[in-house]
This record gives structure tokens, sequence and C-alpha cells, in this order.
């Protein structure tokens, strides 16, 4: 499965162009938050994302408000918004959490991750999407002076569920990141998105 995965638009026409240049290769897109500048033109940016008609699971970021972009999304056939839900194609199961990107630790998150661990079936292929990063690795790194800013709580899932592949965005300074802790590969596509083989 090829996945298309990107973040971090804040309305730039320019990295829409270069991820459209992409969509013929995806089999799925994943678009994890920041689309846009505090929301605005949400729906206009969602509704162009839809139209490449391929499947597109979509999370809000910090410059969105959850509930508009659970509005724009529900709006077309091929969308679906994944915060706080999964995704099934075949074995492979895909979490999403949106929003944020600041805390250390969240316990929303520790929740809802209980409910993503009730879903996995004995063969599954788990993907996690967030739009921020999980502690510790290239992805959070913010050089010396600032060091890792990412979630402990995310960290904490793959030690205990180690999951194939987290996607992530937020941290602009890390854009086209990969690092792997354990088997999970962690990557922040960045706005030009690129397309993850799985």
């Amino acid at each position: 499965m090829n996945i298309l995965a990107f973040s971090d638009f804040h309305e730039s026409r320019k990295s829409l162009k270069e991820v459209k240049e992409k969509v013929s290769d995806a089999d799925i897109i994943v678009c994890h938050g920041d689309l846009t500048n505090w929301g605005r033109n949400l729906e206009k940016m969602v509704a162009e994302i839809c139209s490449w008609e391929k499947t597109v699971l979509f999370l809000h970021g910090n410059h969105e408000d959850e509930e508009s972009m659970r509005e724009a999304v529900k709006k077309y056939k091929n969308a679906k918004f994944l915060h706080m839900c999964s995704y099934r194609l075949g074995n492979y199961i895909i979490f999403g959490y949106g929003g944020g990107g600041f805390a250390t630790n969240d316990e929303v998150f520790d929740k809802v991750s209980e409910k993503f661990a009730s879903e996995i079936k004995k063969d599954d292929i788990v993907i996690m999407v967030s739009h921020g990063p999980p502690y510790g690795n290239k992805t959070d790194y913010l050089g010396s002076d600032m060091g890792h800013r990412g979630c402990k709580s995310y960290t904490k899932f793959i030690e205990k569920y180690k999951p194939m592949l987290w996607i992530c965005g937020h941290l602009h300074e890390t854009f086209g990141k990969v690092d792997l802790k354990g088997k999970t590969v962690i990557t922040n596509p960045g706005p030009e998105g690129r397309i993850l083989k799985v």
C-alpha cells in the first residue's frame, strides 16, 4: 500500500501543487493538519484535496478547529475525519489523533489509546497518525537549546503497541525527518508530501 502523507500547508498553493503531482502513485491520502492559517479557507482546501478522487483521511492541526474540520470533511464520500477514530484497509489499521502538538503529556490521548488498543487484531499492521510528534526522536528535536518537544504519551504508545509506522507533522524545523524507535518508523513528511510504501 502507498500512503501519500502531508501536513502544514498553511494555505500554500505551491505545496498543494507538489502534493497533487504525487496523487497518481497513492492508494490512500493522509492529511494530518494545518492546511490553513487559523482556519481560513478550510472548506476550500478540503474540497480541493477531496477532488483528487482518492480516499482521504483528515486530521485537524493546531491551526484548525476540530468541529470545523469535522463539518468540512463530512460533505465528501471519499473522506473520513480520523481524529480519535480508526480506518481499516485489509489487515492495516490506521489510528488518528489530531490537534495540539504542544503537550509533553496528553491524558486524553492516554485514554483514547486504550480504545485504539482494543481494536487491534492479532495480525494487524498498525499505523498511527498524529499532528504533533512523539517524544525523543528526530521529528521532535529542535536543537541543543530547545531539545525534544514531542509528546511522551505518544512514545509510550509506540513502546507498548509497536506500530509499524508513525506519521506526524507540526514542527516545521523537522520536515522530511525520518527516525526509528524499535521497529517503528517515525516520519514528518512535511507540506510537499511523501509516498510511504507500507
